[in-house]
């Protein structure tokens, strides 16, 4: 997600509403976790799971655990 335009629309997004991000579809993938910090995709660079007491804003997995499975659409793991 390198795309110039979509990096000024996201980063110009407050990080603590919920909801679709305009731009982004389920599934997209960035490389690192500082590339989706970076475009306040998922502020934290090392936390999964980003949220307060009114719920999730964002969950990421790295694929670094064996039993972990991400679909694009879906994804278990287990803590």
């Amino acid at each position: 997600m390198s795309d110039n335009a979509l990096s000024q629309t996201i980063r110009r997004r407050d990080p603590k509403e919920f909801g679709p991000l305009k731009g982004l579809t389920v599934g997209d993938t960035w490389e690192t976790r500082r590339e989706c910090s970076s475009e306040k995709v998922h502020p934290p660079i090392e936390k999964g799971i980003y949220g307060d007491k009114d719920g999730a804003r964002s969950i990421v997995i790295s694929g670094g655990y064996e039993d972990d499975v991400d679909e694009g659409d879906t994804m278990f793991w287990w803590a």
